[in-house]
This record gives C-alpha cells, structure tokens and sequence, in this order.
C-alpha cells in the first residue's frame, strides 16, 4: 500500500440543487472539507536507528529501520506482545510497526479543494450572486508571508548548514535559528582544544590522541589525564564533535537551545522526563532531615538563577551517570556530609583524586570559603549552589548554550571557562535535554544559537571508525656489518651509509615497536646503482603508516684504490676458514691479498705481529692499495675452536660434546671445528683433531 501524502478530495457539486437541504453550507462551502492525517517524527538519539518490525512487537522480524528525525504516516494502531502501543506505517514500500515510544505525534491536516470554475449562487434573499461580483466590505490584506529562505541568507548560514535547518523548519515552523559567527578559523579553534579535549579510555583508538604525552610509544598505552581512564581525545574526534553540521537533528540540535528559563515552557513534568529511569526519579530524605523531591529542587534553582531546568537535570545525569556517584553518597571518607552534585571543581590536583576535590570544593576549601552557597552540606545546597555557580559562570558570560559551555569560541577569553573535558558532552546532555521537551512544547518558539566557523569544509566531519594499535614506528634499524648515520633514534627517519665498490647487497634488519605492527622492506636488497635509496613501510594495527629511508651510496672507485683477496682459503659470508694450525700472521697475509693490505688483531681487538700465530676469531681489516678500508671478516683456524692458535686437548672435547649434544659451537668455532670442510662436525673431524694431537696425522 502506498500512503499519499495531500491528497486533494475534488467534489463538483452544484451547489443550487442542495441549497434547500444544506443552506448553511451552501454559504460558506469555498473549499470542501479538510482530511485530517497522521504523521509521525522518529525519535532516536546518539546515531541509532529505529526498527522496522513485521508485527506489532519485539518478537517479530525487522523489516527496515529509520533514522533520526524522519517523518512517517501513522496509519493505525494496536497493543503489540510486550504490552507497548505499536504505530503500523508504511516506509520504502514497506509496511511495518514501529514503536510509538520512539515516535513524536504531529496532527498535519490537508485541505481539500475544488478545482471546478465557481457557480453563481444564490443567497437567502433570492439575489444571484456571481464570482466577480463585488461587495462594499473592506478587503484585509493578506497576513505577510515569512521568507524562511531569506531569513538563513540574512543570517549568512552557509549551504551545508541551510541543508538540515530546512528539514527542521518543515517539522516545527515556529523554531528559530540563529547564526553565531564565531570569527574564528574551524583549524584553529580544534587546535585549541586538543590539550582541553578527553575521551574514555576504552574507546577505538581513532577517538584518541597520539600527539605530544597523549601516548607512551614504548609501552603503547595512553597517558591517563583525569580520573581512572580519561585520555585525550584525538583531533579528528574533536573535529567531528566540534561541528554543528553533524548536530542537527530534532533532538540533537538541542544543544544549541538557549539556556534562559522560560516559565511558559519550562515545568516540573518536563524535568520528571529527563530525570525518570535514574536515582532521581524518587524523593530521598536530605542530610537536615528534610523530604527533597529532586525534581522540583532542580525546577525552583533554574527558576531563581535564571537557568532552563532541563538543562540543569541534564546536567546532573550526565555527571552523575543514572545510579549516582560516591560525589553525592555524602559518605567518602574524609568528606563526610558533602555533596557536589555538577562535579564542580573535581579534577586531579596531585593532593586529591577528583572526587576528594571536588567535595573539598564542597566545604569551602582549606579556608572554608562560601561563595556559591557554600558549604553544600546538604543535597538542596549543593544543588543550588551548583545552579548558582553555572548562572554566573557561564549563562552569564555568554557561555548559553550546552556547545558553547562544552566549546567557548565567544567572548574576550575564548577556548577558556569551559565546564567538561568529555569531548562529546554537549552531545551526551543534549540528548537528555531533548527528552524534556514533548511535541506540545516543541511546537513552541525556540531558539537556537548555532555556531559557523570560517573556512569550514564543505561536507561535515565524519565520526572516525578506525580501531587498532597506531603504533607504527621501529624499535631498531640496521644494516648488517654497518653503522648507520646518524645512529638509530626512534624518530629519525632517514638515514645513510657508505660502501666499497665492490659491495653488491646490503641487508636490513628492523624490530617493530607494537607486536600487530608490519614491516616491508627488510632483508637483503641489491645495490643497482651509485645511490641507492631503500624504504622501510612499517604499517600499525590501525593501518597508520610510517617510512624510515636508508641511502646507501658505492665510494667511487677511482679514488677507492684497488683489493684482491684469493680464493687461497674458503669463505661463507664474513668467515675466511680452512687455516692451518701453526699459521704465522705474516704468512697468512702473503697468502690472503695481492693487492691491498690486511692487518690481523686478536678477538680482543689488539693487532697482531707477522710472527704471532693466527687463531679462530682473529678480526681481519682489509683496506685498498689507497688505504680505503674495504671490510672486515673472521678467521676459523683448522681444529682451533678455543680461540687460542693451538690445537689440543681443549678443542677435541669441545668437538666431543659437540657431536654428544651436551654443549654447542657457532660462528667462527664451528668453522675451527669443521676439519673437512663438509659444513658439519662430526666423528672425522673428531678423529682429525684426535690424531694431529697424537702426532700421526697432521689436519693441515
């Protein structure tokens, strides 16, 4: 079924045939009749969408949904299996139930008209009268017609504001808009609240701060600014909560509403809405003894300090949260008798945690001071002191909005006086301010403050979505064989080195800093030119990317000189190995270079002499004919894996419990231990090792 909205009744009826039965209609009968419908405004907050069900109840399948501030036709009614009333509608050629709990009622009535050429018609004393006649009565002139068009452009809202205030005017004609031009740049006005901005610990990482001690990159945790897990909020979940396009709907525009108390608009039931469902909900008994009914406390302190109640019950649960907090139990040790029902003055401070401050605050400090009604050694002194304290504070400093006390971008202390750092509390109390108003009040003059930064983007800021670690830095870097310039630093993007012309390859080696982090670019990677540029992409959890550069440039060869080293003994990477035992150092030169020099030192690092005996993890430096270092190796000497230039007893057992499994060898021991050469220690080598010591067969 499709629901027609404005349907025109057209009746062509002559009005002379019926004139003797219906003389009264006949007089005034112009437009026939009105059709009387019903349409409904959907009523969610916080982004969430409204289920579409199959049947009237929560049992039944979703059909479809519908967001916030979307009209429907109401065609019918009945009680669903939960007991609720349930409003059948119908929605993308769908027709479904909906809850009506969730739904604002609007009465719109369509009138019907004809579309026939008027008839003469003759009046009670026999006259005929036509449509073009005239008559001697005065003609009154038209009401004149509000431009609402006009009106936004007078105001200078920008088109991406004029977008979501039509759609509201269409709902309640009577609202007012107003634009607030701030004069400030949006960059700018986000920047000053990275530092005054916090979010709950547990939300997705994109909501918070990387920058400056928001986070500690060693152990990848953010730093704790308020209470037990408030940490800064990042600067594109300010940007989002900053930017009234994003709050312009019929119950998140509330935190736009003018703050004065209007008491043609504001009543007791209307705070009773807000507060319903939460600890105040029922009358407590105060620390004096006296019956305090919150709602009514809470009414009489907008009305003497001139504030709107709803947004002081807003206000309350918002601090408060929907069972209360130790702030208001009048029981914290110490601070027995007090309360702080707004949270004023709880924060951190280093002496106290943010609840003992706070009702610190309550009594009267270290000098038991009284301004703002203070001590608020009862809940009804706390309350309206609490009232008095934001009048004065901000109503008054034209702070009259819920976004500008959240954002102060007005007056002469801008970014300055600003009641919360929970960046999205504007939002957060709007949402329960918007529950004190009922369509009857909504259909009310209201007026909202909205405020319009300069160079703002054309479309609104989304609200971020992106979760994991953002952690995409390195823990180390290094070239193997190499030391990079400058020396590793975590921040340091970009390094270099300088290689022998001989050198073809290089290899990388990293260590991200967060485990869910990925590296590319590591491992052995081909020099193909004279300056050769190699990326590092580590790549963190939340898909934030950073790229650390190594330059490795070839010394030209020109001015490099030149180096042969034979093949006279066997290499595997930087191990020279094959070296008879009883070696001289000068012996072992003439054999290992033609061209260049090598200089041998111990593992100790202290150069050796030609006569001295070259032994397993002697260090070997060889430089070019010019004297250009050209690189540096080890030595493995046939049967020696004590390192000692010898080959005896010690070394044939390490060799032993090398093959039993009870100990092991590496590196340049292993290549002292490997006498045959066949890349492993086994048995023969034993034996070699066993009879050079007894002197009946040499390994060499």
């Amino acid at each position: 079924m499709k629901f027609d909205f404005g349907q025109k009744n057209i009746i062509k009826t002559s009005l002379a045939v019926i004139f003797t039965a219906v003389f009264l209609v006949a007089v005034c009968l112009s437009v026939v009749g009105a059709q009387t419908t019903r349409e409904g405004i959907v009523n969610v907050t916080g982004g969430n969408r409204l289920n579409i069900r199959a049947d009237a109840g929560t049992n039944y399948s979703t059909v479809g949904s519908l967001g916030e501030g979307e009209v429907i036709p109401i065609l019918a009614e009945k009680t669903g299996t939960d007991g609720m009333v349930w409003y059948m509608t119908e929605h993308n050629g769908i027709v479904g139930y909906v809850r009506s709990d969730y739904i604002i009622v609007k009465e719109t009535t369509a009138d019907d008209t004809t579309t026939s050429t008027p008839e003469d018609t003759t009046t009670p004393d026999g006259e005929t009268t036509s449509p073009d006649d005239t008559t001697d009565q005065p003609v009154e002139d038209d009401e004149p017609v509000f431009d609402f068009e006009a009106y936004l452009t007078e105001q200078r809202f920008p088109e991406s504001y004029k977008v979501h205030l039509r759609e509201l005017h269409k709902i309640y004609p009577n609202w007012v808009f107003k634009a607030q031009h701030t004069g400030f740049e949006y960059s700018y006005a986000v920047t000053n609240q990275l530092h005054q901005s916090l979010i709950w610990k547990d939300s997705i990482s994109s909501w918070k701060s990387t920058e400056g001690d928001a986070y500690n990159w060693v152990t990848n945790q953010w730093n704790v600014f308020d209470g037990d897990g408030w940490v800064r909020a990042s600067r594109s979940i300010i940007e989002y909560y900053m930017d009234p396009r994003n709050f312009l709907g019929v119950n998140t525009i509330f935190q736009f509403l003018e703050q004065s108390f209007d008491e043609n608009i504001q009543n007791i039931d209307g705070v009773n809405r807000i507060i319903a469902g939460t600890f105040m909900q029922n009358d407590i008994i105060d620390a004096d003894g006296q019956n305090l009914n919150y709602a009514s406390v809470i009414f009489e302190a907008g009305k003497a300090y001139g504030v709107n109640p709803y947004v002081l019950a807003s206000m309350i649960v918002l601090e408060q949260g929907s069972a209360g907090s130790s702030i208001i139990s009048g029981k914290v040790p110490g601070f027995e008798g007090y309360y702080n029902y707004f949270n004023i003055g709880a924060y951190n401070d280093g002496r106290f945690n943010a609840v003992q401050r706070g009702l610190w605050y309550a009594k009267g400090g270290d000098t038991g001071g009284t301004s703002n009604l203070r001590p608020w050694n009862t809940r009804l002194k706390a309350i309206n002191g609490g009232a008095y304290f934001y009048a004065n504070n901000y109503t008054k400093t034209g702070q009259t909005t819920l976004y500008l006390k959240r954002f102060n971008v007005q007056g002469d202390k801008p970014f300055t006086g600003q009641y919360m750092t929970a960046v999205h509390g504007a939002e957060s109390e709007a949402a329960k301010l918007a529950q004190g108003y009922t369509q009857e009040l909504r259909n009310m003059s209201l007026a909202f403050y909205i405020p319009i930064y300069d160079n703002m983007p054309e479309i609104p800021y989304d609200k971020p979505t992106v979760d994991g670690s953002p952690n995409m830095k390195l823990s180390s870097l290094s070239v193997e064989g190499y030391e990079l310039t400058p020396e590793f630093s975590v921040d340091t993007l970009e390094y270099m080195l300088v290689v022998t012309p001989n050198v073809n390859s290089i290899k990388i080696n990293a260590t991200a800093m967060e485990g869910s982090a990925t590296i590319e670019g590591l491992g052995v990677r081909n020099l193909v030119s004279e300056n050769n540029v190699f990326e590092i992409k580590v790549t963190a959890g939340n898909g934030d990317v950073r790229v650390y550069k190594v330059t490795v440039a070839k010394e030209n060869s020109d001015s490099y000189g030149k180096v042969n080293i034979t093949d006279h003994f066997m290499k595997n990477e930087d191990i020279f190995y094959g070296i008879a035992p009883g070696t001289t150092v000068g012996s072992f030169k003439a054999l290992f270079v033609t061209e260049g020099s090598v200089v041998v030192q111990s593992a100790s690092g202290a150069e050796k002499n030609d006569a001295d005996l070259m032994a397993t993890d002697d260090m070997l430096i060889v430089y070019t004919t010019t004297g250009v270092k050209h690189g540096e190796y080890r030595a493995a000497v046939k049967g020696d894996l004590n390192c000692d230039g010898k080959v005896n007893i010690s070394d044939l057992l390490k060799v032993r419990n090398k093959i039993l499994g009870t100990t092991d060898v590496a590196g340049c021991q292993f290549y002292g231990g490997d006498v045959n050469g066949d890349g492993k220690i086994t048995i023969s080598d034993l034996l070699k090792i066993r009879n050079h010591i007894l002197g009946t067969a040499s390994i060499a």
